[in-house]
């Protein structure tokens, strides 16, 4: 499968798309301001992204260049994670606070103070039953997902408080990242700070089984798949590897003890560690203004992107170390590079420039939610319904400047696109499919969206039975034709 590189420097307020094999950057989004924890994926179109200087989240499409919704949080948010089966919305705040959306219906199952100091990280299990939260404080918390979803449940007249069913107590400063090991599901989890360790957890054991001291602080730790290696990026710039195949004391030094290589190449922080989809590729970001892209086997950089729009640099791949100019945000979480992720290509994306086309100018765009400030529980459900609409090919509402028409249009081309999928419905159905896809992309309700579709369905079913009974006419027709013709052949005979 394809992979683009995903590149955010908040410094300068954008993120972009960038294919790997030639180096070249596809698309940028722009108001991206989001700090070293503040982006997740929800599913294979859209990103969310944090403010690092206010409490706001931004919701990004791959498809737009602006944000398709901007929503007001009570705080400024420090970290935000997505389960992997989309069920939850997890934000971290600057309080100590956790709050926990549910996906399919927006709506908020669960606000608790979680740490006493600012939360750095949190972090969904791979099978989406566990939540994580590592903070300033020190402490590792891990709470039941099944049981934050279950937020507002009373027993005996007094409201469900919120308890980890397990805590980490082994760093002595800050928790700087958190994954999960990928091999066993939550059976094993690793952690970073600024105490210079990294610390494998065991779910059974509230004490680490094993703890690997560097001469460095560490902002940023990813695991395989099969948890063979681990991979922890620095303060210095380096990236160490951790070799998990070998057998170690319960302590050991990575200098001395020689637990694996060292990737030399960033001369700054490294805020953000992605692997590809086979384990064989590392994509790192760093405060030096640049992403590099690894490969695992022979720990050779392979690639250098700069993707700071005001370097002096040419863009695309570059040669030197320098860090490309731009400027710098207050918060060192914001500065230079702070997330990577390799993205799967957009069924809208694959085509063979890959390009997304702009649109004609002659066409004013109409994007439902923007420049609007919305609340989870009506943005969320929009998300999972309106994009794909029925044949799964993305649709944006357009009007036309100079007659006020209402057009669709493929988000891959400039031509409008009204007939597909709507071309083999006709008469009434159109019309409804047409308010249903301007209920969908224009912010209606999500009960009003499903009063629209059930409508609609509801009249293809009444036709669909109107053909069956004209069919069941024609079947009794031939029948007594049929038996006309007998009953004159017999008495014939």
């Amino acid at each position: 499968m394809d992979e683009l590189a995903f590149v955010a420097t908040p410094s300068e307020g954008v993120a972009s798309l960038w294919d790997l094999k030639s180096g070249s950057r596809l698309s940028t989004m722009k108001q991206f301001y989001g700090g070293a924890k503040g982006f997740q994926k929800l599913g294979r179109e859209f990103l969310f992204s944090t403010h690092v200087d206010r409490p706001a989240i931004h919701v990004h499409s791959l498809q737009s260049e602006m944000p398709i919704a901007r929503l007001v949080a009570p705080e400024r948010i420090t970290s935000i994670a997505v389960s992997d089966n989309g069920a939850a919305i997890a934000l971290a705040t600057r309080s100590g606070h956790i709050l926990v959306y549910e996906t399919a219906t927006g709506s908020l199952r669960a606000s608790f103070e979680a740490h006493y100091k600012s939360i750095n990280v949190v972090k969904f299990s791979g099978d989406s039953c566990v939540l994580a939260s590592g903070s300033e404080d020190s402490a590792i918390h891990l709470w039941s997902v099944a049981e934050l979803l279950d937020a507002f449940s009373v027993v005996d007249g007094v409201v469900n408080v919120h308890r980890p069913f397990m805590s980490f107590a082994g760093h002595t400063l800050g928790v700087t990242d958190m994954c999960f090991g990928g091999a066993n599901e939550v059976s094993r989890m690793y952690s970073v700070a600024h105490d210079r360790t990294m610390r494998i957890w065991c779910m059974q054991s509230e004490s680490p089984i094993l703890t690997v001291l560097f001469d460095t602080a560490l902002h940023s730790v990813i695991v395989d798949k099969l948890e063979n290696a681990a991979y922890v990026g620095g303060d210095t710039g380096s990236i160490f590897e951790v070799d998990l195949r070998r057998t170690y004391p319960p302590s050991v030094n990575h200098t001395s003890g020689n637990i694996g290589r060292e990737f030399e190449g960033h001369t700054g922080r490294v805020h953000s560690l992605s692997f590809n989809m086979d384990d064989t590729q590392l994509l790192s970001g760093s405060e030096d203004n640049f992403a590099k892209l690894w490969d695992i086997q022979t720990g050779v950089c392979l690639k250098t992107l700069n993707p700071f729009l005001q370097s002096s640099k040419a863009e695309g791949v570059t040669t030197s170390s320098s860090a490309g100019t731009g400027s710098q945000l207050a918060v060192p979480e914001a500065r230079g590079v702070t997330n990577v992720a390799f993205i799967p290509l957009p069924p809208s994306m694959q085509t063979s420039q890959r390009q997304v086309v702009r649109m004609a100018s002659a066409v004013e765009a109409k994007e439902g939610y923007e420049d609007e400030f919305l609340t989870f529980k009506s943005l969320l459900p929009s998300l999972l319904g309106a994009p794909y609409l029925w044949s799964g090919i993305p649709l944006k509402r357009y009007k036309a400047a100079d007659t006020a028409e209402i057009r669709y249009h493929h988000v891959m081309s400039d031509e409008p696109d009204l007939g597909r999928p709507l071309e083999a419905l006709g008469g009434s159905q159109l019309e409804e499919r047409q308010a249903l896809c301007d209920a969908l992309l224009g912010g209606t309700s999500t009960e009003q969206v499903m009063e629209l579709d059930g409508k609609s369905k509801q009249s293809e079913m009444e036709e669909l039975q109107r053909k069956v009974a004209m069919l069941e006419q024609e079947k009794a027709v031939l029948v007594a034709k049929n038996e006309e013709l007998f009953t004159l052949a017999k008495s014939q005979v």
